[in-house]
C-alpha cells in the first residue's frame, strides 16, 4: 500500500488556554474545524497538566 501525504501529515496540535468556559469551547470548535487537534485548559495549573503529559506533541499555545 502508498501512503499519501495527507495520511502521513501530522496534524498540529494547540493548547488553549481560556478560563471562560463558552469562549474555550468556541475557540477550539473554531480551531477543530481549521483542522488543529486542540487540547484545552480552563487554567494555567490545567494547561501545566497538559504539557507536561503531552510528551512533547504540543507546536502552539493561545493563552488568555
Amino acid at each position: 500500500m502508498v501512503e499519501t501525504h495527507a495520511e502521513t501529515a501530522a496534524v498540529p496540535r494547540i493548547l488553549l488556554v481560556e478560563d471562560e468556559p463558552l469562549v474555550r469551547i468556541a475557540l477550539s470548535e473554531e480551531l477543530s474545524a481549521l483542522g488543529f487537534d486542540v487540547e484545552d485548559a480552563g487554567s494555567a495549573s490545567e494547561a501545566m497538566e497538559k504539557v507536561d503529559g503531552a510528551a512533547g506533541t504540543i507546536q502552539a499555545a493561545i493563552i488568555d
